[in-house]
């Protein structure tokens, strides 16, 4: 099988921040997700391409000058490169040495594209979304590649969610990535598929109806 398709920042048109690079190696990598805790995000579509630019966007509206993340990863494999080795806006709290930046200058911080935090969404439950096997061999392949080009220190990661960084409040990275920190620490696999050609993931919305996103089509399931 072939390794997970792995778009550069220019190729999918992000923004790079200008900001400094990171103290390397780096010796953290966060988990995330791409929904805030203002209820702010990023939800997927069949177009990984097009979601990298809305989280892009987000990044520039909360003012970290283009993408928060080091990089980001769609649920059907394909990963997109963020702030890369630059300084990201990803991880607060008291990190690298009470860096006023947080965690941000020696970390790195993967984004997970989906709401994978299960809740009420008003009066309708979301179970939230689900890691899909392509997402979570990306991510095993992502951090392997990060260890092998020395920006990283050999380790095992992901260090935690971002809710386990120090200083921290928030749901992120969810509880439906929280509870397979282990799967991802795991080996990465060549035989796994690389990206998944069908995406299924249940949405509850402030509609009260659940939907219901395939490649071809959105069909509206009645609470």
């Amino acid at each position: 099988m072939a390794d997970p398709t792995y778009l550069a920042l220019s190729q999918w048109g992000g923004t790079a921040n200008g900001w400094p690079s990171m103290e390397l190696p780096a010796v953290e990598l966060w988990a995330h997700h791409s929904v805030t805790n203002e209820e702010i995000g990023v939800h997927p579509t069949d177009d990984a391409i097009a979601d990298f630019r809305e989280l892009d966007a987000l990044g520039l509206s909360r003012g970290h000058g283009g993408i928060s993340y080091s990089d980001a990863i769609h649920p059907n494999g394909i990963i997109g490169e963020g702030q890369g080795t630059r300084r990201g806006a990803h991880t607060a709290g008291d990190g690298c040495n009470h860096s006023p930046w947080g965690h941000n200058p020696c970390s790195f911080g993967v984004c997970f594209i989906g709401d994978f935090h299960p809740r009420f969404i008003g009066d309708v439950w979301f179970p939230g979304d689900t890691l899909t096997d392509a997402a979570i061999n990306s991510f095993r392949w992502l951090r392997d590649k990060l260890t092998s080009e020395g920006v990283l220190v050999p380790g095992i990661y992901p260090t935690g969610g971002h809710r386990d960084a120090s200083g921290n409040s928030t749901a992120c990275p969810g509880d439906n990535i929280e509870g397979r920190l282990d799967e991802l620490r795991a080996p990465y696999s060549a035989e796994l598929p690389a990206e998944e050609p069908f995406m299924k993931l249940l949405r509850a919305v402030d509609t009260g109806k659940v939907h219901l996103w395939t490649e071809v089509a959105v069909t509206y399931i009645s609470d």
